[in-house]
């Protein structure tokens, strides 16, 4: 099991190294443009930080989460939505026009939230198969997680197929005016922003303390409140330099859009248009994923992440590509991810970021009782 862990990390470092290598020769030259990338770059390589110390990466976290078997996970999900409500509800974050509750993702014939609904399920069904998060399989890659680049080539699977029919699938969907114009808890309940954010950290924490006593696996990892908090802080950072909070499922996207551009290159003669699309890689979703890696394999080699590391899980090359897949496949149906619904979303009070992560874990926990 070493050697083939092993193995998985010197995979993993020389993907990490070909990825770089692809990211720098293709860097904007304009300085403002050097300057976001780096900037991403950075809040990238904090958040992939954060989530390698928190220990929600572990596959076997995962699915003790999805058995009912342990609460990590969703103790340091809860603490970093609750920090996070804090940070997004700051003057500061509140003026950034990037920074709003997410709107729903209608699905002809499934009503306005039918996207969130179906992608979460998907993503749910994801993280059960796979052991992994839309956004944990980079930092699985950086820590070396046998099954990472097989989730993470599924996951790029699943982005270059939902570019490619998202169109013809959309086409009929419900017209913006007709989409609900109340977004969040707050404008559903008409109360005071101030009070829905204060009722929900304190939900948040009850859930957390409460969950402490339903364990019946438990693993040697860091505190989930101190991992919540430590990710909230890297809100803060993600906030004050790149005007964005957390979120990292557009990669897939941005993916599925690189793939199909370089397709159309091969196919048809090079033109000025074409080749403008083509200096738009790498974008800020996919700096923002290559930062995560960095974070997960510069900690995964120091003696804090040492302190965490379970015996690692075996997942199947079908259940690991599979799985990556409906990862993919789900967050850019539902319009989001356990990042960027999951903890920037429902920090918002936002209603479709509730409903999907309602789906992901209803979808995940029932799968994983009879898979």
């Amino acid at each position: 099991m070493l050697s083939l862990c092993n193995l998985a990390f010197d995979k993993s470092l020389s993907f990490l190294i070909v990825h770089l290598q692809i990211l720098l020769s293709s860097a904007p030259s304009h300085p403002s443009g050097m300057g976001e990338l780096w900037r991403t770059a950075l809040c990238g390589t904090a958040f992939g930080a954060a989530l390698t110390y928190s220990g929600v990466f572990i596959p076997e976290v995962i699915m003790a989460q999805m058995k009912f078997q342990n609460f990590h996970m969703m103790r340091v999900f809860l603490t970093a939505t609750a920090s996070s409500a804090i940070v997004l509800s700051l003057p500061h974050s509140t003026s950034k026009p990037n920074i709003a509750a997410r709107g729903p993702t209608p699905l002809p014939g499934l009503g306005p939230y039918g996207g969130n609904i179906l992608g979460g399920i998907l993503v749910g069904f994801g993280m059960t198969l796979a052991g992994a998060c839309p956004g944990t399989v980079f930092v699985q890659v950086g820590a070396g997680v046998p099954s990472s680049l097989l989730v993470l080539a599924g996951s790029a699977i699943g982005g270059i197929c939902y570019q490619a029919i998202s169109g013809p699938l959309l086409k009929n969907c419900t017209s913006e005016s007709s989409l609900p114009q109340r977004s969040t808890i707050p404008e559903i309940l008409a109360c005071s922003k101030e009070t829905a954010i204060l009722t929900y950290i304190t939900l948040c924490s009850t859930v957390v303390f409460g969950s402490s006593f339903l364990e019946s696996t438990t693993f040697d990892l860091p505190s989930p409140v101190v991992s919540g908090l430590v990710i909230g802080c890297v809100q803060f950072l993600s906030v004050v330099l790149r005007g964005r909070a957390l979120g990292v499922s557009g990669v897939f996207s941005d993916t599925g859009k690189w793939f199909w551009d370089l397709v159309e290159g091969h196919d048809k003669p090079r033109n000025a248009q074409h080749t403008d699309r083509l200096h738009n890689y790498p974008t800020p979703t996919q700096t923002f994923a290559t930062g995560l890696i960095l974070g997960s394999l510069g900690l995964s080699i120091s003696a804090v992440a040492s302190l965490s590391s379970p015996t690692p899980l075996s997942v199947s090359t079908l259940r690991a590509v599979s799985g990556g897949f409906c990862l993919a496949v789900g967050a850019l149906m539902g319009g989001g991810c356990t990042s960027g619904h999951g903890i920037s979303g429902m920090a918002m009070l936002g209603i479709s970021s509730v409903i999907s992560v309602a789906s992901m874990f209803a979808g995940g926990m029932a799968l994983a009782q009879i898979y």
